[in-house]
């Protein structure tokens, strides 16, 4: 990710309130385990930005973050392609390990996974 985009997400745009960053790290901390929202999900929730943000925000935390990121999917319920195809490859495998399952077009039923805060 370009260093402006880094530094965009980082800014608070009024003084004294949490960045887009730091609200999307807030709301992603809540999805408990076995639990998805989607990007779209997380921009609604915070009221401001879009999925497309909301993903540059997460692939913005650093490597052994303790925020769950693996637990935020596409509007279907599926892995959203990245640069780096070994983070979709452990992404589905942290999803696997709480338990969550794939169907045969490798989405996720959100009907049944998706957390509602």
């Amino acid at each position: 990710m370009p260093q402006l985009h880094r530094k965009i997400l980082k800014t608070s745009l009024k003084p004294g309130q949490p960045s887009f960053l730091q609200k999307v790290e807030l709301v992603v901390s809540q999805i408990p385990a076995g639990k998805v929202m989607t990007y779209g999900q997380v921009a609604q929730c915070i009221g401001e930005g879009t999925a497309r943000l909301v993903g540059m925000a997460l692939s913005s935390l650093p490597t052994g973050s303790s925020i769950p990121w693996h637990r935020v999917v596409n509007a279907k319920g599926g892995i959203s392609p990245r640069a780096n195809p070994q983070s979709s490859l452990e992404q589905i495998q942290r999803l696997l390990g709480e338990g969550l399952r794939f169907n045969c077009n490798q989405e996720l039923d959100l009907n049944s996974y998706r957390f509602k805060p």
